[in-house]
């Protein structure tokens, strides 16, 4: 079984995940999540609802219209969180408008 999970990591290119046993949350106007890195170490983060205004087109602040622009832009979020993966916290890395590319 894990020689299948290590297979399917390596075809999917992917060494970063949402965390499936925690979905995102909404708290306030920012989403958090948490994020798994090699299919190991888990981190916490939360995106600000500026970013998600900004770059992935959130309509509005509303608990939905957060959400939608988390799933629309899931995989430039997740790539911010694998950047910011070694920062040191004791909490949650915030991720905000400047971690996204202008454009």
């Amino acid at each position: 079984m894990m020689n299948l999970l290590l297979h399917i990591a390596e075809v999917s290119g992917m060494s970063t995940e949402l965390a499936k046993e925690t979905p995102p949350t909404v708290v306030g106007d920012a989403i958090r999540f948490n994020a798994r890195f090699e299919g190991r170490a888990t981190q916490q983060f939360e995106i600000s609802g500026d970013a998600l205004v900004e770059y992935f087109g959130a309509k509005a602040r509303t608990q939905d219209a957060l959400l939608s622009a988390f799933k629309h832009g899931k995989a430039a979020i997740i790539d911010a969180a694998e950047k910011s993966q070694g920062m040191p916290v004791n909490d949650v890395v915030l991720l905000g408008t400047g971690d996204f590319p202008q454009g």
